[in-house]
């Protein structure tokens, strides 16, 4: 909005727009010079920094041989293939399932399995996935009501944050 909009004044106060004035540009710029060159004219000497034990030197130097080799760090996820991306993800994915727990505090940002997850990959286009109270899985076919268990870990949870999908 032009209402909103902050005055030339507000924006050469945090310098978004210089002053019309070269003349002032140039005087300010050749006081920063000024006040620079001042400083490092009036820089210590060595022997005063050695006085206020600012500086230290030691008398022996130990200088030793080092091999010549390549420091860089070896990237080998740059190498995988995906045949191996996708084994690592369904090894992460089956270990999450079966090993990972989850606390009751975040329960609630969790959801049952994914269809894709599950071991039966006959049902998986005409089935939906739904929790029973008791924390057992169930799946049922839209066309009937009849409900079917599905053998998992009873009262298991995966994050949707955590899952990795193959």
């Amino acid at each position: 909005r032009l209402s909103q909009r902050p005055t030339p004044e507000e924006l050469e106060q945090r310098n978004i727009l210089q002053p019309k004035n070269e003349a002032d540009r140039q005087a300010e710029k050749r006081e920063i010079k000024r006040r620079l060159t001042r400083k490092l004219s009036q820089r210590p000497t060595v022997a005063e920094l050695l006085a206020r034990k600012i500086l230290r030197f030691n008398e022996y130097v130990e200088v030793t041989d080092a091999h010549d080799y390549d420091r860089r760090a070896d990237k080998p996820w740059t190498k995988l293939t995906p045949a191996d991306k996708a084994a690592i993800r369904k090894e992460l994915n089956e270990f999450k399932s079966s090993e990972m727990e989850v606390h009751e505090e975040s329960k609630h940002f969790t959801r049952p399995v994914h269809p894709r997850l599950l071991p039966s990959s006959s049902y998986l286009p005409t089935l939906t996935l739904l929790l029973a109270l008791s924390g057992s899985f169930h799946l049922t076919q839209p066309s009937s009501s009849k409900l079917q268990p599905v053998q998992l870990v009873p009262g298991h949870w995966l994050s949707p944050h955590t899952l990795l999908y193959v």
